[in-house]
């Protein structure tokens, strides 16, 4: 054992979670110490299983009666990746709609160091996790991912993480999550520059190809939010249809509940341009709270018709969503499944 790491397990911080009395080894990142089961972390882990075969007996540095490894993880990281092997907590076999939803933090971390360590499986269910949001498919996004009914944490209003998921998506070489991550780096703005700082505090940057996606892509999206919006709110050319309208007889020349809806939303968003010059082109118009009221009064027919062309636009910016950032994604679902 040399004197650096004679220190280092002399101030060892064992962990509160991960300190198990019949363990039979202690990794140690940073200064935080966690004992668990080598035979375990070999099984699962080709990468470990090869660390422990290497190591010499006499050699190995001990602590409490167990073999020492050394990692450059984080503790934290280590830590959320521990706990998807080793269910300290409480057992865990099917996860409900009624489970705590897995958070940005331990999924990334689980990813990474899944990857890092080839444990496939737990890679594999952490892809999975993120491609229930990064899909490629629009209504598996609406349904599932737009509406948060995903089993980790998403935020609309402040998709950070998406930063980190274009750099996974590269380095699990799972390119179909790029187009919706690009997506959402676009809203970010300028911010997107800044990266996005993980738990332990590192900065995942995006790589100036991708910035460059990125500043392409958002002129492209602004465009076709603009266009779908005037598209939107043109006038629903089928009055005898309106359950509104009424003939000139009936004192028809009146605009109509559907009429007036139709002219107060237009009216709200020129007074504010940032609902329509954004770059969330594939997000509904017709369901932002300051104009779902409005488009409520609406009879059925007027609504399915604005309905009907909202979908249309998105489809047409889903299909071109991989090429507005200059990618090509084979696997790119263009239909929406019936």
């Amino acid at each position: 054992m040399t004197s650096a790491h004679a220190a280092s397990t002399t101030e060892l911080e064992r962990d509160d979670e991960f300190w198990l009395k019949d363990g039979s080894v202690v990794l140690v990142a940073g200064n935080v110490g966690f004992k668990v089961y080598k035979d375990l972390l070999a099984t699962h882990s080709p990468i470990f299983h090869d660390m422990f075969a290497q190591s010499r007996p006499d050699e190995q540095e001990m602590y409490d009666g167990c073999p020492v490894v050394h990692l450059s993880d984080a503790p934290c990281n280590l830590r959320h990746f521990l706990r998807a092997l080793i269910h300290t907590v409480r057992p865990l076999f099917y996860r409900s709609d009624e489970d705590t939803k897995i958070s940005i933090d331990e999924l990334f971390a689980v990813a990474h160091l899944a990857h890092k360590y080839d444990v496939g499986e737990l890679l594999r269910q952490a892809l999975v996790c993120l491609k229930s949001y990064y899909t490629n498919r629009l209504d598996i996004w609406k349904q599932g991912g737009q509406a948060g009914n995903v089993p980790f944490e998403t935020s609309d209003k402040d998709p950070l993480y998406a930063i980190g998921v274009v750099t996974l998506a590269h380095l699990t070489q799972t390119p179909y999550m790029l187009p919706l991550a690009l997506y959402d780096c676009c809203y970010l703005g300028g911010r997107v520059v800044r990266g996005w700082t993980r738990e332990d505090g590192t900065v995942e940057h995006l790589s100036l190809e991708d910035l460059e996606r990125c500043m392409d892509g958002s002129t492209a999206l602004a465009t076709s939010a603009l266009c779908s919006s005037i598209d939107l709110h043109a006038s629903v050319e089928q009055a005898e249809l309106c359950a509104h309208s009424k003939p000139a007889r009936f004192g028809g020349g009146v605009p109509s509940t559907c009429e007036a809806a139709q002219a107060k939303i237009k009216s709200r968003l020129k007074t504010n341009k940032s609902s329509v010059m954004g770059t969330r082109a594939l997000h509904s118009h017709m369901a932002t709270a300051s104009l779902s009221p409005i488009f409520a009064k609406m009879c059925s027919k007027c609504l399915a018709t604005l309905q009907g062309r909202e979908r249309a636009t998105h489809e047409a910016v889903w299909a071109e969503l991989p090429s507005l950032f200059n990618l090509s994604i084979p696997d790119w679902q263009t239909k929406t499944s019936s």
